[in-house]
């Protein structure tokens, strides 16, 4: 009877890794997502829904682990900084927490076979995660590392949803309002705000590895 529950959950958790690649690749093979122009010209096409389907598509490829950058873009073109930092949270927040519990349901055997190449980085902030529970996901938010990553990072680890979710909130501000602003300037054609978007993103990329040393550091320290 336990062999059979282990079977039909190992079939489960099978089936659902088939259909997260499946459902990516289809994604990524049949909408150009990675560039900005596209995914405006495809998101106005909805009309009045637009902030929706900005919304969902944005929650989808964090779910489906692909990059989300290009839509956080898209967003300051569409809705302008304001809305565009708004709904580019809503999305972030949602796709982060639902990619957290698949690594989690999944396990690590799954994030080593899909990202085996990675899958040794991915794991040496286990534990660090786990000691240092939000500050440790604030801070990586902050770094310049890929959101995706960042959830399956934190899905490894053993931290709860709610401080994740906050951490992930707050953490992901500054990024998200330094790349909505870029794309309202791309869509304004200003040179000036396009200039200060890029100084402020490597800033922010500056401030994040001063941390990340910072934090190594002490820890180095404290062991």
């Amino acid at each position: 009877m336990i062999f059979g529950k282990v079977v039909e959950y190992k079939l489960l958790k099978f089936i659902v890794l088939l259909f997260i690649g499946a459902l990516a690749v289809w994604v990524w093979q049949k909408f150009d997502f990675k560039e900005p122009s596209f995914i405006v010209d495809y998101i106005l096409s909805y009309g009045y829904l637009a902030p929706i389907a900005y919304v969902v598509i944005k929650f989808l490829l964090s779910v489906v682990f692909l990059p989300v950058l290009p839509l956080t873009i898209a967003g300051g073109i569409l809705f302008g900084v304001t809305w565009g930092t708004v709904l580019g949270l809503i999305a972030q927040t949602l796709g982060g927490v639902v990619a957290l519990l698949i690594v989690r349901q999944l396990g690590e055997q799954f994030v080593e076979v899909v990202f085996h190449r990675q899958f040794g980085r991915f794991a040496k902030y286990k534990t660090y995660i786990e000691d240092n529970g939000f500050k440790s996901v604030l801070l990586l938010r902050l770094m310049p590392m890929p959101a995706n990553v960042v959830n399956i990072v934190v899905g490894l680890s053993k931290i709860k949803i709610k401080p994740f979710m906050f951490a992930t909130i707050l953490g992901s501000i500054p990024g998200t309002a330094i790349y909505a602003y870029m794309g309202a300037s791309f869509y304004d054609k200003d040179k000036t705000g396009i200039g200060i978007a890029l100084l402020l993103t490597g800033l922010l990329s500056i401030f994040g590895l001063y941390f990340k040393n910072h934090e190594k550091k002490r820890r180095e320290t404290v062991d």
